[in-house]
């Protein structure tokens, strides 16, 4: 991959906008009575912080690492920024959706958490790949990439 598409690019400035944001907040304030279920809650945070904080790391590397470029370059590549079709096991109807760990910077589409093991298997994998991945119950699932556009 050479470059990202300006269109791309944004979306990219987007994400990592609303992480540096999400991370200045102070812990939210945790009223649950049950010290276990704060306990639980802190946890939960903590994770979730750690988990923005190497994202914001990932992106922020990708953005010094590609330049702008005015229009889509290997926009065959799934990659951070870009909108990916997808076709879920031997369906035909695609759903479109962004990769990212927050609000989507356009309105539409589907949001698909980078952490989960879908995006995971979807990184820099190509149209017309068919890629396999754990749903959240364990089982087995194949998604084929049909497009992706910046």
């Amino acid at each position: 991959m050479t470059g990202l598409a300006e269109t791309s690019r944004r979306r990219v400035e987007n994400e990592l906008s609303q992480i540096r944001d999400y991370l200045q907040r102070p812990e939210p304030l945790d009223t649950a009575t049950d010290y276990r279920v704060r306990a639980d809650n802190r946890r939960h945070w903590e994770k979730r912080c750690a988990q923005l904080k190497e994202r914001a790391t990932f992106l922020e590397d990708l953005l010094r690492a590609l330049p702008a470029t005015p229009r889509a370059t290997g926009g065959q590549m799934v990659a951070p920024g870009r909108l990916v079709g997808l076709a879920f096991g031997g369906a035909t109807d695609v759903e479109e959706c962004e990769i990212t760990s927050q609000s989507p910077a356009t309105e539409g589409g589907e949001v698909l958490s980078p952490f989960t093991p879908l995006a995971v298997a979807l990184l820099w994998s190509t149209v017309g790949s068919a890629v396999e991945y754990e749903d959240g119950s364990g089982k087995r699932r194949t998604a084929h990439i049909r497009h992706v556009r910046d």
